[in-house]
């Protein structure tokens, strides 16, 4: 992309662009692309003698990776992007498709720390990935993202200190990905009851399975402790539906509407819901 955010047809310049929120700066590139493809060649013909001279389409791709000039608040929002699904948390714009964020995120659990990985997400669990330049990106799923960079490393190739202080910030922040909790977020907030309009749940927060089953779970107690048979939904507050759970309410309005209880969907235009409603109405 251009500094107007216009596609420059270079795939790989334009997805960092994107994840950056700013045009690249690699400034760096052909002068290290130039020295480390030397080093390769070396490297190559040492051990994989038939390889020796083969092609750099391969190899310059990777080197021009990493000679990105970024800043910590770079990482931290490459970091936040994959952490949201893969929409940039600034611009808002879809960088990758959410299962390219997660199979990302997948794989800086079980490989991005080099040979620490496994003691880091022990210690730290988050996903995470280093670079022998100094630095680290560190995701909170569903949250936010963290960079740091130190440059000196420990013997796995990783920021010695980048290291010691996301393990500090992770144990006094309780941001361990495995650590308990008493009880999810609650979906539900404030709830009106009027004998004209029935009852109306004001719903929040992303909506999963759990929070779906709640939502089910909580509108059935209402509706049986007040007789109504009205059921307003306000979607005002919801960040993002997940599939599975646009599906069990829709299962539930379906079945509210064999019942003879009219459901209505408030304030959930931005949000592109398919809940097929049937005699239920949208406002």
């Amino acid at each position: 992309m251009t500094a107007m955010g216009e596609p420059t047809g270079d795939a790989r310049y334009d997805t960092d662009t994107a994840l950056l929120g700013r045009p690249v700066d690699d400034a760096l590139g052909d002068a290290l692309v130039e020295v480390a493809s030397r080093v390769a060649d070396g490297v190559i013909a040492d051990y994989i003698p038939e390889l020796a001279g083969a092609d750099d389409d391969a190899t310059d791709p990777y080197f021009r990776q990493c000679a990105l000039l970024v800043t910590t608040t770079d990482l931290a929002l490459m970091g936040a992007t994959l952490a949201n699904g893969g929409v940039h948390p600034l611009t808002h714009d879809r960088v990758v498709d959410e299962v390219v964020a997660r199979d990302t995120l997948s794989l800086m659990a079980t490989c991005g720390m080099y040979d620490r990985s496994g003691a880091w997400i022990f210690r730290v669990g988050m996903p995470a990935k280093s670079g022998v330049g100094g630095g680290i990106v560190a995701v909170k799923p569903g949250e936010f993202g963290v960079g740091v960079f130190s440059p000196p490393l420990d013997p796995a190739g990783n920021s010695s200190r980048g290291v010691a202080l996301l393990e500090m910030l992770s144990a006094r922040s309780g941001l361990h990905m495995f650590d308990h909790t008493a009880g999810p977020p609650s979906p539900t907030g404030a709830v009106t009851v009027d004998r004209a309009s029935g009852v109306t749940i004001a719903l929040r927060g992303e909506l999963d399975f759990v929070a779906a089953e709640q939502i089910v779970h909580d509108s059935g107690r209402l509706l049986e402790h007040t007789g109504a048979t009205t059921l307003g939904l306000d979607f005002e507050d919801v960040t993002r539906v997940a599939p599975i759970a646009e599906r069990l309410l829709a299962a539930t309005v379906r079945e509210a509407d064999a019942a003879g209880i009219t459901v209505r969907v408030i304030n959930a235009g931005s949000l592109d819901l398919d809940l097929g409603l049937g005699s239920s109405a949208v406002s």
